[in-house]
């Protein structure tokens, strides 16, 4: 079953049951999609209400970024359930002899790393859709309490799959692998946190200046 193609009561319910997939990352995914949403709707608004063309244009390719991160957040959901079913085809293997022991933990670490490439990918898109949503608060539109929203949950979704490829790391024979994800996951949890002290920053600037009168 394709998993985007879920309502988010159906795709809730098959979250809430006791399989290990759909799991956190596919809920990531998922919420980084819908984060992407929100950026989409900021910079719609935002066009409206800009006179500046340059502004515009910007909003438009910030509209035209967060559309294909939204569309490819969706298809990791079912990625992650692909690279979860690789595992456990791997652990099916037969393991009387020696032959057999070695293909099936190549097998194993093949899955493994997929297992980790998946999650990445899901922070990585992540943390583009926040960068986008704040771009978006720069222009202060109609729809800025949605967007920090979307910052808001593209964060957490990034931080939650930086998590996820940092527990698979931990089954990884291949060291020079498990050190370059390491790196990664910590440049995407830097990121994060930086990016979203931009966001509320953006945000707040623009409350306090509709709260302050006219001279």
């Amino acid at each position: 079953m394709d998993m985007k193609e879920l309502s988010v009561e159906k795709f809730s319910e098959r979250i809430a049951q006791r399989t290990p997939m759909p799991g956190g990352v596919s809920a990531c995914a998922a919420a980084a999609a819908l984060a992407a949403a929100l950026v989409q709707m900021g910079a719609k608004t935002a066009m409206k209400q800009v006179a500046d063309e340059e502004a515009r244009k910007r909003m438009e390719a910030v509209d035209e970024s967060a559309e294909i991160l939204r569309k490819g957040l969706l298809k990791l959901i079912q990625r992650d359930s692909a690279a979860y079913g690789m595992y456990m085809a791997a652990l099916r293997l037969p393991k009387a002899t020696g032959k057999e022991i070695t293909l099936r933990e190549d097998k194993k670490q093949a899955a493994l790393k997929n297992a980790c490439l998946s999650p990445l990918q899901a922070a990585e898109r992540s943390l583009r859709v926040l960068a986008l949503a704040n771009m978006c608060l720069q222009f202060r539109g109609g729809a800025v309490a949605d967007v920090l929203s979307g910052a808001l949950l593209a964060r957490s979704a990034a931080l939650g799959a930086e998590r996820a490829v940092k527990y698979n790391l931990r089954y990884i024979a291949d060291v020079f692998f498990e050190r370059d994800m390491a790196r990664q996951c910590a440049a995407i949890k830097r990121n994060a946190r930086r990016l979203e002290k931009s966001a509320r920053a953006a945000y707040f600037t623009f409350i306090e200046d509709k709260q302050t009168p006219d001279k």
